[in-house]
């Protein structure tokens, strides 16, 4: 079970499956509420029964973060199968067309890391289901699902090396590339 202490836990009661996530863990899909609102707003929306759809968590423009389920459970993010099993997803409050803040992008880059500590999830992007990383919602196909955006697609490299610097700098691992241990100098 996970509740991660750098989120605000608020838990919903619908839209997603107990205990059905399964490992591997293949990495962090970055999506969009595609609209504007705070998080009390998507908890609401994702806490009505009839809207059959969740994330592990959510991030406002701000770069506060709320933890909706636990990383154990199986988010409604993608698919609410097979897909959503092996990956933990994050909304951001925007609309389609715009670009997360900085408040979202560091929000994001910590859960990559966390990822990475947790469950090896490697410090690369993915354009494919099959893949791990750091990925988007649109790379799984489904629909005709535009989220997040190319605005938004075109941020994840930035995403990817602010988490890489965080955990070098937490870990000092000597292998991590010269690029990423200068990143934010």
């Amino acid at each position: 079970m996970a509740k991660l202490d750098f989120a605000d836990w608020n838990p919903i009661s619908h839209g997603f499956n107990k205990g059905l996530m399964r490992d591997p863990i293949r990495g962090l899909v970055v999506h969009i509420t595609d609209g504007h609102g705070n998080l009390s707003s998507v908890r609401a929306d994702f806490d009505r029964e009839e809207k059959r759809a969740s994330a592990h968590f959510a991030i406002d423009k701000f770069g506060d973060m709320w933890q909706f389920i636990d990383t154990d459970d199986r988010a409604w993010a993608i698919d609410g199968g097979t897909h959503d099993e092996q990956w933990i997803s994050v909304e951001n409050v925007a609309k389609y067309g715009e670009q997360l803040t900085e408040g979202q992008l560091y929000g994001c880059a910590l859960l990559l890391e966390w990822l990475h500590d947790e469950h090896d999830v490697p410090f690369q992007l993915t354009s494919h289901g099959s893949g791990k990383g750091l990925g988007y919602h649109k790379m799984f196909h489904i629909g005709d699902h535009a989220c997040p955006g190319p605005s938004v697609v075109r941020q994840l490299e930035s995403i990817r090396r602010w988490a890489w610097y965080l955990w070098y700098r937490d870990t000092g691992d000597s292998d991590a590339p010269e690029y990423i241990r200068h990143f934010r100098d």
